[in-house]
This record gives C-alpha cells, sequence and structure tokens, in this order.
C-alpha cells in the first residue's frame, strides 16, 4: 500500500496487483509448512519439507496433462498450484496415512488462505488440474 493524500484515506491499493503481491495470500513456502505441521503432528517420521516433496510430482502430472498452457498456468510450486492440487494430495496422503491426515491437510491448507477475494481467485481463475474450466477475469 502506498501513502496517498486524499483526506478520508491514509493508503491507496493497486487492484491490479492481486493477489501475489498482496499480504493476506500466502507464500507457498507457508503453505507448505503449514501442510509439513499438520503432517508431522499425525504421521511418525514426517519432516519438513516432506509437503514440497509430495506436491512436486502433482504439479508436474497435471502440467504435464495440459496440451496447450494457457496464460496464468505456471509450472511451479506456487500457492494457487498447491491448492488446486490439494484434493489429489489429500487423497494421496490419506490413502497411505488414513483419512484424518487426509482431512488435516486440507484444512492446514484452508487456514492459510484468510481473505475471501483470494478464496474466488483459486475458485475461479486458471487452474492446472482443470485447464479447460471457464475463468472469471476480473
Amino acid at each position: 500500500m502506498n501513502s496517498t493524500s486524499i483526506q478520508w484515506a491514509h493508503s491507496t491499493v493497486n487492484p491490479v496487483m492481486g493477489c501475489l503481491g498482496c499480504e493476506l495470500f500466502p507464500k507457498p513456502e507457508a503453505v507448505l509448512a503449514a501442510i509439513d505441521q499438520a503432517i508431522g503432528s499425525l504421521v511418525p517420521g514426517w519432516k519438513p519439507g516432506d509437503a514440497k516433496a509430495a506436491v512436486r510430482p502433482l504439479i508436474d502430472r497435471a502440467y504435464a496433462a495440459i496440451d496447450s498452457p494457457a496464460e496464468g498456468h505456471s509450472h511451479a510450486i506456487t500457492t494457487t498450484n498447491i491448492v488446486h492440487v490439494a484434493g489429489m494430495l489429500a487423497g494421496e496422503i490419506g490413502a497411505s496415512h488414513g483419512a484424518a491426515v487426509g482431512i488435516a491437510l486440507r484444512e492446514a491448507i484452508d487456514r492459510q488462505i484468510v481473505c475471501y477475494a483470494s478464496k474466488l481467485h483459486l475458485n475461479r481463475a486458471t487452474s492446472i488440474v482443470s485447464p479447460l474450466r471457464k475463468t472469471n477475469p476480473g
């Protein structure tokens, strides 16, 4: 946010910036750490960094399935991609460690996303899991 000379405002916001520039939108490292903490408390031997190791192949697999990536698709570990592969991750982790662990994983991710606008972005923007879904730009 920038200072402003508008009498009734203390600061201004650039609405074009989007979620990636907002302090309410968590960095991927924060989401991965929350996953590690949630699962680590339930699964013996789970250590920091295991979430990143589990997410990477899911993102790789989803991105590889896209015939022609559109603007907005990113072959990287981003908060958006983590959220989009969360269902797949919860399914895999839940299958190997129990449904309660899969649920804890989803809850850990959901607790990281605190802004309503970012939830809309995550639910309506481009997705590497559903690349052909209709998006709502704006």
